[in-house]
């Protein structure tokens, strides 16, 4: 499934989509559905595991990360600002209970009980450290001699998140001259 949140036009969203799929699984068949009657608008893929050639598709986490990354690229050559961040990092987690358990509780059939709900101990310190990190990097930056402007034009939402959340009010990059450097450059 690839989505973004409401707000975003759904037909690039499936145009975005249909240019993944050409470049990342072009040699599979797939079919594609946008769905645009939710919160968010998304675009599910089926895809034949089997390629044209007879090789198997068999995605591991870095190409699910690639694949984040490609359709972020497709929609940013759509206009649209987005970035390949997982839901984890943002925040968002989701655990769904698999519904024949939901079921199987509601009925008495279960042997084990439903499990609790997960905390959001382990992802606040990890959204904490990723924070961190960006923080050290800016402040790295305001301190640095050498122009910026352009460096990073994906960026910029995670700079504003950081310095939001944790730059020190003492920070150069508060001041006017520094921000400008990191906006995104035009054309990228």
């Amino acid at each position: 499934m690839l989505s973004m949140p409401s707000g975003t036009d759904p037909l690039i969203v499936q145009r975005a989509a249909r240019e993944f799929a050409k470049a990342e699984l072009g040699e599979h068949r797939y079919v594609m559905v946008l769905h645009d009657h939710q919160a968010n608008p998304h675009v599910h893929l089926s895809v034949r595991a089997e390629s044209k050639h007879g090789k198997r598709l068999n995605p591991r986490k870095a190409d699910l990360q690639w694949w984040r990354e490609t359709f972020a690229e497709k929609l940013r050559g759509w206009g649209i600002d987005a970035e390949a961040s997982r839901q984890r990092t943002r925040g968002q987690v989701r655990h769904y209970e698999p519904l024949w358990r939901i079921k199987a509780g509601e009925e008495g059939r279960l042997k084990t009980p439903l499990r609790p709900a997960k905390s959001r101990a382990g992802i606040d310190k990890d959204q904490g450290a990723v924070v961190e990190a960006w923080s050290r990097i800016v402040q790295g930056l305001c301190r640095s001699d050498t122009p910026t402007t352009g460096l990073w034009p994906s960026t910029s939402l995670n700079l504003s998140r950081a310095r939001s959340r944790s730059i020190p009010s003492d920070c150069s990059w508060c001041g006017q001259s520094c921000r400008r450097a990191f906006e995104p450059s035009i054309g990228h």
